[in-house]
């Protein structure tokens, strides 16, 4: 949905808990920060724009986004152990 022409706050990458293909929690934003301005106005104002997500083998994430052709990867190096909620 084009929500112009009215400002937006920018793109997210975001996380939601499925169990049985049924969302079982609420959004928590995973990633955040590509506009590199506070307010989008137009597509053009933003820096960056995520489009895409992937997974590999071992667990790293892709972000790949569409204005500059960029593709991060994020790889976890804690203890997977004591990663989750109840442990923040």
């Amino acid at each position: 949905m084009n929500r112009g022409p009215y400002p937006q706050a920018g793109y997210i990458v975001g996380f939601v808990p499925f169990k049985n293909g049924k969302p079982i929690g609420e959004l928590e934003i995973f990633a955040d920060g590509f506009t590199g301005v506070d307010t989008v106005r137009t597509v053009e104002d933003a820096k960056y724009r995520p489009m895409g997500l992937s997974q590999d083998k071992n667990g790293s994430l892709y972000i790949s986004e569409s204005k500059q052709g960029k593709i991060w990867k994020i790889n976890f190096k804690g203890d997977k152990t004591k990663f989750g909620r109840e442990n923040r």
